[in-house]
C-alpha cells in the first residue's frame, strides 16, 4: 500500500497516535515547516470520530502545491483494509464542477458557445418528433444548464432517480435507460418555469450538458472529460463509477449505506441497497458519477483557481465566466460551482473569505471541493453519508485552514500524480 502522507505538527502527532491506531490512518508526519497546519489534522481526526465516520481522506493544496494529505479509518464495510490516499470514492455532485469546467474548455476551444439553443442547435435528435411537451424547451440554451436556469423542476428530477422503469417503458428501451433516454424523457414533460427566469437545482441540467459534450466532440462523455480536462490537470485516476459492488474500480472503497434501501434500478419493483443497485450512476453520469480521490479533486481545484503555481486549464475569460454569478434567483451559481462571497461566508459562521464549492451527497457517499480565494484548496471525500453533518464538515474544514499561519514549503503531488 502506497503510504498516505500529512505534513502536521509534531506535538498534534504525539497528542494523536493513540487514536489513530485505533481507527486506522495512513499518512507520514513530515517536518514542521507550518505553524498551525496541525490543526487541520485536529479537525479532520475529531470530525471522523464524532460522526464514526467509515473512511474519509481530506486533501489541502496551496499555491501549485499539495501541503496536507490525509486518510483516516477504513476503505471496506468489514473494516479490515485501511484506507489510503490511493482509494478513490464516488464524488457524487462534485461532478458538477468537472461538467462545468468540460463545458467551458469546450468553449475556449471554440466547441461550443454559450448561447447555443441546446435542444434545437444540439440535440434536436433527443425532442420527440411532434415537437415537445413544452415550447418553452427551445429557448434553453447552454449557460441556462450551466447555472439550472434551463426551467427543469426540482421534483421531477428528483423523482427521475427512481423512475427508472417508467422512464425506460416511455422512451422504449431496455431498463436502466440510458442518458440520452433520459434527457428525451424530459423533453416529453412540462418545464417548471420559463428558461432564464428562475434557478432550481436539478441533475438532469448536468446530464443534458454530457449530451452536448458529446455531440459537439464525437467522442463520449468520460472520453472527453479524461483527454481535456484530467490529462492536462497530470490526472489519470478519475473514471466513472458503476451501480454494483462487482462494477468497483480498481482501489475504489466499498460504501456504506446504513442498511438504507431504494427501488432497484434494474426492475423498479424489488428493493436494493442503496448504495448497490439504487443509484443509477450510468444514466446520471455528467451530473454524479466520477470516481476519484481527495488528492485528485485538490489538484483540479488549483488548475482551474486563476492564480499562479499550476497552470490553469481555462482561459482568464472562462474561468471569470465560471465563477461569475450567471443564475437568477436566489441560488448564487456559476458554471458548475456554488459561489459564497465573504460576506455569506462570514455571516455563515466560516472566516472571512471568499470561495467556490460544491458539496456531495447520495446513500454511501460524500464529498466536499473548495476553491478559495486566499489561493487555498480543500477537498474531502467519505465512504458514508449524514445530511447533518454536511455544514459542519464544510465550515469547520475552513475554520481549521484559518488557523493555519505558516504553510509547509514541500509539495506532496508528486508521491501520488504520475
Amino acid at each position: 500500500m502506497t503510504p498516505a502522507h500529512s505534513l502536521t505538527g509534531a506535538v498534534a502527532a504525539l497528542l494523536l497516535l493513540a487514536a489513530l491506531s485505533s481507527c486506522g490512518s495512513d499518512r507520514l508526519v513530515g517536518p514542521v515547516t507550518g505553524i498551525g497546519v496541525e490543526e487541520i489534522d485536529v479537525f479532520a481526526q475529531s470530525f471522523v470520530q464524532e460522526w464514526d465516520i467509515l473512511g474519509a481522506q481530506f486533501a489541502v493544496a496551496r499555491e501549485g502545491k499539495l501541503v496536507v494529505a490525509t486518510a483516516y479509518g477504513f476503505a471496506d464495510r468489514a473494516r479490515s483494509d485501511t484506507l489510503g490516499l490511493e482509494h478513490v470514492f464516488r464524488v457524487a455532485s462534485v461532478s458538477k464542477p468537472i461538467t462545468g469546467v468540460a463545458v467551458m474548455k469546450a468553449v475556449d476551444d471554440g466547441l461550443l458557445a454559450l448561447d447555443a439553443k441546446v435542444f434545437v442547435e444540439l440535440l434536436a435528435d433527443l425532442v420527440p418528433p411532434e415537437g415537445p411537451a413544452d415550447p418553452r424547451l427551445r429557448d434553453i440554451t447552454v449557460d441556462h444548464l450551466l447555472h439550472h436556469a434551463g426551467g427543469f423542476d426540482q421534483v421531477g428530477d428528483t423523482e427521475l432517480l427512481l423512475r427508472t422503469k417508467e422512464v425506460a417503458e416511455v422512451m422504449g428501451v431496455d431498463n436502466p435507460p440510458d442518458s440520452d433516454a433520459i434527457v428525451g424523457f424530459v423533453t416529453r414533460q412540462p418545464l417548471g418555469f420559463s428558461p432564464g427566469s428562475d434557478t432550481r437545482y436539478t441533475n438532469v441540467s448536468y446530464v443534458t450538458l454530457g449530451r452536448v459534450l458529446e455531440r459537439v466532440s464525437e467522442q463520449s462523455y468520460e472520453a472527453f472529460v479524461r483527454e481535456h480536462v484530467f490529462l492536462p490537470m497530470g490526472l489519470t485516476r478519475p473514471q466513472l463509477g458503476g451501480p454494483l459492488l462487482e462494477d468497483r474500480l480498481p482501489g475504489e472503497v466499498e460504501y456504506n449505506s446504513r442498511a438504507e434501501r431504494w427501488p432497484s434500478i434494474f426492475d423498479g419493483q424489488t428493493t436494493a441497497d442503496a448504495a448497490y443497485g439504487g443509484l443509477h450512476l450510468a444514466g446520471f453520469d455528467a451530473s454524479s458519477a466520477w470516481v476519484m480521490s481527495a488528492v485528485d479533486l485538490a489538484r483540479m481545484g488549483l488548475s482551474v483557481d486563476g492564480r499562479p503555481g499550476v497552470p490553469d486549464l481555462l482561459s482568464p475569460t472562462a474561468h471569470s465566466i465560471m465563477v461569475t454569478d450567471g443564475a437568477p434567483g436566489s441560488l448564487s451559481y456559476g458554471a458548475g460551482w456554488a459561489l459564497v462571497s465573504a460576506n455569506v461566508a462570514e455571516s455563515l459562521g466560516f472566516d472571512r473569505v471568499a470561495f467556490w464549492e460544491h458539496t456531495g451527497a447520495m446513500p454511501g457517499t460524500t464529498a466536499y471541493l473548495a476553491v478559495r480565494e486566499d489561493g487555498v484548496t480543500l477537498a474531502v471525500v467519505m465512504n458514508q453519508v449524514d445530511g447533518d453533518f454536511l455544514t459542519d464538515l464544510a465550515r469547520g474544514f475552513h475554520r481549521a485552514v484559518a488557523k493555519v499561519r505558516t504553510w509547509p514549503d514541500r509539495d506532496l503531488f508528486p508521491l501520488y500524480l504520475p
